[in-house]
This record gives C-alpha cells, sequence and structure tokens, in this order.
C-alpha cells in the first residue's frame, strides 16, 4: 500500500507541475531566461509587459519573428515603445509552418550575429519560431552543440514535434545532416558558412522556363496548351503524383487587364520522381478567352503539405500575351 499511495502521490506531483508549466507556457507569456544579459525568449509581449522586460533585463534589441505588421495595434505598440526605450526594433517575417527561404535564414543569423545584447526574441506564443531562432542563436553565439541547441524546440517552450510546425526542426536536421555528409564539426563558423553558401529549403527550389514559344498569339476562345520547363535545382528528389493533395505539382493562375483573377487551376498530376538536376515538362491548359485584351499567366510549383516554392524564396515564372480583339 505504502508503494502504491508513494506512486500516485508522485504521479499526481508530475501532473501538478505538467499543469503548471502548460498555464506558463500557453497562458503566462512563455516568458524564458536563455543566457543571462544575453538572450531571452517570450510570446508576444503587449505594451506593459515589453516596457518591463526591456526596463528588468535592460533589453537593447527586440527581434520580431512576425514580420513587419504596420498598422496592427501591436506591431504600432512595439515600435514605439522600442523607440522610447532605447531598444533597437528587427522584423524578420518567418512562418511556423514551413522551412525558411535561404534569404530569410541569412537574414536570421546576420541579426543574429550582429544585434547588440541582451535580446528578446519573439513570435506570437514564443514556441516555434521562437524555438528555432533561439536554437541559432546559441549555434552562433555559444558553444552549444546542436543536441543542446535542440532543448530550444521542445515541450519545456510548447513545442511538439508534429504537423507543419515539425519544419522548425527540419531546419536543424537539415544542417546536422549537412555536417555528416561534410565530414564536419559544428562550429559558429561552420553553421555561418552553411546557412550563407549551403542551405536548401528542402525540396522546394526549382528553375521554371516557357517551353513552347512566348508570348502566343490568341484568337478569342482560342484554347491553347502551354508548356513549361521545371528543373529540379534543390538537394533532394521530388515525388510527383497523380493526387492532388500530396507531392510536387505545378500550380497556375490567369489575370486579366484589371489585375482579377480569372482562372487557375494544378498541371504535373502525375507519378514520377525527379531528381535533383533533372527536369520534365508539364502542360498548362488555357483556356479560350472570350475577351480581347492584354492578360498574365503565373506559374509556380507547390507542395501542398508544405507551401509554395514562392514561399520558400523561389520566383514565379510569369509572361503576358495578348489575345487579339474579336473583328466586327
Amino acid at each position: 500500500m505504502l508503494v502504491v499511495r508513494t506512486l500516485i502521490l508522485a504521479a499526481s506531483a508530475a501532473l501538478l507541475a505538467l499543469s503548471a508549466e502548460g498555464i506558463r507556457v500557453f497562458v503566462g507569456g512563455n516568458f524564458h531566461t536563455i543566457d543571462a544579459q544575453r538572450l531571452y525568449r517570450c510570446s508576444q509581449p503587449g505594451p506593459e509587459r515589453l516596457r518591463g522586460l526591456i526596463k528588468t533585463y535592460g533589453i537593447k534589441t527586440v527581434v520580431n519573428l512576425r514580420g513587419c505588421c504596420d498598422p496592427t495595434p501591436w506591431y504600432r505598440d512595439e515600435a514605439t515603445i522600442c523607440q522610447e526605450m532605447g531598444a533597437n526594433l528587427e522584423d524578420l517575417a518567418f512562418s511556423a509552418n514551413r522551412l525558411p527561404s535561404s534569404k530569410a535564414f541569412k537574414q536570421l543569423a546576420d541579426v543574429l550575429e550582429q544585434a547588440e545584447e541582451p535580446l528578446l526574441i519573439h513570435c506570437n506564443r514564443g514556441i516555434d519560431r521562437t524555438g528555432l531562432a533561439s536554437a541559432v542563436w546559441q549555434l552562433l553565439k555559444t558553444d552549444a552543440t546542436p543536441a543542446k541547441a535542440y532543448w530550444q524546440l521542445s515541450p519545456r517552450f510548447g513545442h511538439f514535434r508534429f504537423g507543419r510546425t515539425a519544419h522548425m526542426d527540419e531546419a536543424i536536421d537539415m544542417y546536422i545532416e549537412w555536417l555528416a555528409v561534410e565530414n564536419r564539426v559544428h562550429s559558429p563558423a561552420q553553421l555561418h558558412d552553411y546557412i550563407e553558401h549551403h542551405y536548401c529549403p528542402g525540396i522546394l527550389r526549382a528553375n521554371l522556363a516557357w517551353e513552347s514559344d512566348w508570348p502566343p498569339h490568341l484568337q478569342p476562345n482560342q484554347p491553347k496548351l502551354i508548356s513549361v520547363r521545371a528543373t529540379n535545382t534543390s538537394l533532394a528528389p521530388w515525388t510527383m503524383t497523380a493526387g492532388d493533395n500530396a507531392g510536387v505539382h505545378l500550380a497556375w493562375r490567369l489575370i486579366d487587364a484589371k489585375a482579377q483573377s480569372i482562372g487557375g487551376g494544378i498541371s504535373g498530376l502525375m507519378d514520377r520522381m525527379v531528381e535533383p538536376g533533372e527536369s520534365l515538362r508539364i502542360d498548362v491548359p488555357l483556356p479560350g478567352l472570350p475577351t480581347g485584351g492584354p492578360y498574365r499567366l503565373q506559374v509556380d510549383l507547390v507542395d501542398p503539405q508544405h507551401a509554395t516554392f514562392l514561399q520558400a524564396g523561389g520566383e514565379l515564372l510569369e509572361g503576358t500575351f495578348m489575345v487579339r480583339e474579336a473583328k466586327p
């Protein structure tokens, strides 16, 4: 009986501790000291809380991972308070649901390396994006190992590796894999080199070009098949599928002279593996257009379980063409 009672008491204490920690993470601001007088992390602070944190911890730089959101009230409050209290404000646009683009990752590394400390890093809940940024800061600015930095992406801060937010973990995984493949040992200089010259946002990188003659010359109501050459410039194979809810596909959109979207769809529904450096032709079935004038066709690749390639830092393939006016 004593053993059973002890186990029950231990389980109750653990449950109470988890409940208290959950309240702290999801209700209490998720504030944590990562390195005293150097780095702190939290959820989106309200005006008075931000004033208190800057004053109490001597914050010199606030790193906002939600991007510049003017004219929303929270952003204007944050910018005003930072200016009033002499703290720098660095705005970086990150998503918790996809790998950072090469440009965004470089911007993050530059800010973390150069910003005046102490830093306060936040996103909305202070969980996923903040976890990745805190891990990168430790790897760039301290002697922390990747395994130690990984702790910033843990349930301790409210982060769990499942769903789309697992892309935050994947960003660190890819660096660890690169070290192993290149037979390198982590150091701040190695991470800087990786982000600057070797990082690729997963499979989300491509080169797109018109394969058919461009621009097409169309009569009203004349449909046309437009061909696009897609080359895999990422470091991993694309898995293309015949279904539209998984795999890599080509998304297209048609825009009229009034900048209105008048049509679009998905092409490239096929079961095929496209290796790095390999390319394939994907056809876009352009519908017949009843009205003459200029039109724009935009195409991009997309992984519906992750993001569009544009969101990962790629560029749309866009072209303008004319539909001749109908003769009276």
